[in-house]
């Protein structure tokens, strides 16, 4: 059957590259980004890594949706959504899908818990990442934050990060400048390019916004 997975954005030139990578292969089969106004450099970002891009001027949630029903493929029979901003694992999609392929179900709704809200240190992981794409592209960086929840790591490439090779091919002394930057400002990232970055219960939006205002300081010395 063909799928069509439709990714509603908005300023998320930082994260939509690596969202787009983390899509199992084969899942579906064709990536639409509809760009909903962003002023970042999402759609460029999203057709760098390989999705059509549609534009939609009105803003709101569901306009881009709308436009993105509207572009798809007209053999599409399946038609799913998944947010533009991280908060979302693109790798559970064949979970999603799974009950429709096997005529079980016509229409699916996932849900990040089974019950309560969203658990606060992913919601501040979320916020963090975001804050750190948007530092990096006021002071002109290239940057990619790759995040699952509450676990991110910053690349300083314009490039989706997927696997071995392009993690590499990122620039690791912009990385040092950042990371004694951010040092000098009472922060402490990991050392190292390729480790990640863990959020926990104990941290809290302030910590978050604090560690933001460094990253913004110090994306202008690189």
């Amino acid at each position: 059957m063909l799928t069509t997975l439709v990714i509603p954005a908005l300023n998320e030139a930082g994260i939509i590259g690596p969202l787009i990578s983390r899509i199992p292969p084969e899942t579906v089969d064709e990536v639409i980004v509809v760009d909903n106004g962003s002023t970042d450099g999402t759609a460029e970002a999203a057709g760098k890594a390989g999705a059509r891009v549609v534009n939609e001027p009105r803003r709101g949630y569901g306009s881009a949706c709308w436009a993105g029903v509207g572009a798809s493929s007209p053999g599409a029979e399946i038609i799913v959504f998944l947010d533009g901003d991280g908060s979302q694992r693109p790798e559970e999609l064949p979970l999603v899908l799974a009950p429709i392929l096997a005529d079980r179900a016509d229409f699916v709704l996932g849900a990040r818990r089974l019950s309560g809200r969203h658990p606060g240190h992913a919601a501040l992981g979320t916020r963090l990442a975001h804050g750190l794409a948007d530092a990096a592209r006021e002071a002109g960086v290239a940057l990619q934050v790759n995040a699952v929840g509450s676990v991110l790591t910053p690349f300083f490439t314009d490039k989706p990060v997927r696997d071995y090779a392009s993690a590499t091919s990122a620039n690791t002394q912009h990385y040092a400048t950042f990371f004694r930057g951010m040092l000098a400002r009472g922060i402490y990232p990991p050392p190292s390019q390729f480790e990640a970055w863990f959020l926990s219960a104990s941290h809290t939006a302030k910590d978050v916004d604090r560690t933001i205002a460094a990253a913004r300081a110090t994306m202008r010395e690189i």
